[in-house]
């Protein structure tokens, strides 16, 4: 589903008291960044690495930058959650 495509999702969601929780990977585009964002009522998935998401022994300095650009998009708005394994 794309995040344009998003709204029946976000009105079932809302119906059934559930918060509408989206994923940003690292290579998510400033602007629809900001779409997902401004979509989420539960809190941003940040997908913290390209490729497989499995046990790292360290993260690249991409997986900071992305987290950085999420929550400056979000400022207060909503919680990020990252998912690392170590």
């Amino acid at each position: 589903m794309e995040i344009e495509e998003s709204c029946c999702y976000i009105e079932q969601a809302s119906k059934l008291g559930l918060a509408a929780v989206f994923l940003v990977s690292p290579n998510t585009p400033g602007m629809r960044l900001k779409t997902i964002v401004s979509k989420c009522s539960g809190f941003v998935y940040a997908v913290p690495v390209y490729g497989i998401t499995a046990r790292r022994e360290s993260f690249e300095e991409y997986t900071l930058d992305t987290i950085r650009n999420i929550k400056e998009a979000t400022g207060s708005k909503i919680p990020v959650a990252v998912v690392v394994w170590n």
